[in-house]
């Protein structure tokens, strides 16, 4: 038997960057410093979905998959509690979407916002 989730969507629009988000999420936005901002994704229950991260800087690759989505280099790495998806240009300004936890429920629905991530500049594939 083959299950499929399909999840009804909106589209958040960050400072660079567009992600599909479930109906009835919530987001919270706040500075990390001068020049990145974070959004905390909760569900209609006040439930912690990801966390996305906006900003320059360097982010350090190593064990990431690399891929391209959407047209943009991006990167990838999954362990059994952590997620992670960066895209855009990794030495100056990138996007990342994290999951953190064990929920299988959640953690789909997270992955659903890292692969919808589109970032507006960064290196094209």
């Amino acid at each position: 038997m083959i299950l499929a989730v399909v999840l009804a969507t909106i589209l958040f629009k960050g400072d660079d960057f567009t992600v599909a988000l479930p109906v009835g999420s919530t987001v919270t936005r706040t500075n990390i410093n001068f020049e990145t901002y974070g959004y905390t994704v909760r569900d209609r229950h006040n439930v912690k979905i990801a966390f996305i991260d906006d900003g320059g800087g360097y982010m350090p690759i190593k064990g990431f998959r690399p891929l391209c989505l959407h047209g943009h280099r991006a990167w990838f790495m999954r362990t059994r509690s952590f997620e992670y998806m960066l895209s855009g240009n990794n030495a100056v300004d990138s996007v990342g979407v994290a999951y953190r936890g064990t929920n299988k429920a959640l953690r789909e629905q997270a992955y659903t916002i890292m692969m919808s991530l589109r970032v507006d500049d960064g290196v094209r594939c």
